[in-house]
């Protein structure tokens, strides 16, 4: 297929930029500096709550890996108890998903206060 000289207009050349290069803003350089991946690590306290939550969290990992969903949840439920964290939250959550509980009409699987 032959390529054809298309006569843009200004605008229709913005709004391509737009989208071909959306951090930058009408062909200038970016005014929002965009932060690395290291620049975006957590920082957690460094409290014997927190420290005991991921020490409970990496149990709940490891019996994850293992098939033992219940035990899991048990013991992820006990890292939240020491500290409200996103990770255990979020490992819980995929071991609902391994478990096969993490839909449903009553959100079985889910402890009373997380529903």
């Amino acid at each position: 297929m032959p390529q054809v000289n298309l006569k843009l207009s200004s605008h229709d050349h913005q709004v391509l930029e737009s989208i071909f290069n959306p951090l930058e803003l009408s062909s200038t350089q970016p005014s929002v500096s965009v932060p690395c991946e290291s620049q975006l690590a957590d920082v957690e306290p460094d409290t014997e709550a927190v420290r005991s939550s991921r020490e409970l969290e990496l149990q709940g990992v490891l019996l994850t890996e293992k098939g033992s969903f219940d035990e899991a949840l048990k013991v992820f439920q006990l890292a939240l108890n020491q500290a409200q964290r996103a990770s255990v939250l979020n490992n819980r959550a995929q071991t609902l998903r391994l478990a096969k509980r993490d839909g449903g009409p009553g959100n079985e699987g889910l402890s009373p206060s997380a529903r």
